[in-house]
């Protein structure tokens, strides 16, 4: 579990610097049902279908977007539009590449297009640059609800490991104390062994004393009866 949420925190903060850096949008020309097309690009770092979701999800606010065989997509001028909308037709295009997806953008009317260095090319600018910018904060904000759900699954393992710490602790314990407990016995015990050896050996004396005895007193017996036999004669 370290390992992984060391390696969750070393990703999380490349992302956060990628998160940091600034969007750039740069004029583009491209080729779209066989028009060259002027308008301006940006590079989103995230893969196509993440980009593509938030995109037509931004420009159905705007009106209804109609996706063409190419891949383009493209969202007609309407009277009923936003400022822009009224005046020019969006076309755009979005296209993987190897470090995110590149989008295009196009504001065109009667093949006439808003270049670089007039106000609706500074607005489309500034649309792209707000779409970029709300990306990085989804992406934030995602990798932050990952960040809590680690830590708290973090927590969770922490404590179980501080529980484990303590049942370890109550195993030593009963240990140590049947430790001292069998070393006391065992002290006892070569005590009453110490004595059951001198009982026996005091036993043993007192047996053969026991025995003197017994052969003094058969002896005496012995001696009375012989003495009873010659009062007798």
């Amino acid at each position: 579990m370290r390992v992984a949420f060391s390696l969750f925190i070393l990703v999380f903060l490349t992302s956060l610097a990628a998160i940091g850096q600034k969007v750039q949008v740069q004029p583009e020309t491209k080729e779209i049902e066989g028009l060259r097309r002027k308008g301006m690009k940006c590079l989103a770092e995230y893969d196509k279908k993440t980009v593509e979701k938030a995109w037509l999800k931004l420009l159905k606010g705007y009106g209804k977007p109609d996706t063409w065989k190419g891949g383009a997509i493209a969202l007609l001028a309407t009277a009923n539009g936003s400022e822009m909308l009224k005046e020019y037709d969006w076309i755009t295009q979005l296209d993987a590449t190897s470090q995110g997806t590149m989008i295009f953008l196009s504001l065109g009317a009667k093949g006439e297009y808003a270049e670089q260095g007039t106000p609706d090319y500074e607005k489309g600018k500034q649309m792209l640059e707000r779409f970029g910018r709300q990306l990085q904060t989804e992406d934030l904000q995602g990798q932050i609800s990952a960040a809590e759900n680690v830590a708290e699954l973090a927590s969770k393992t922490y404590d179980k490991t501080v529980g484990y710490g303590e049942q370890l602790k109550s195993q030593m314990a009963r240990i140590a104390k049947g430790k001292a407990e069998l070393l006391k016995d065992l002290d006892q015990n070569k005590q009453d062994s110490v004595r059951i050896r001198k009982d026996l050996l005091q036993n043993r004396t007192d047996q053969e004393a026991s025995l003197d005895e017994i052969k003094k007193v058969r002896k005496i017996a012995e001696e009375k009866k012989q003495k009873l036999l010659q009062m007798q004669q």
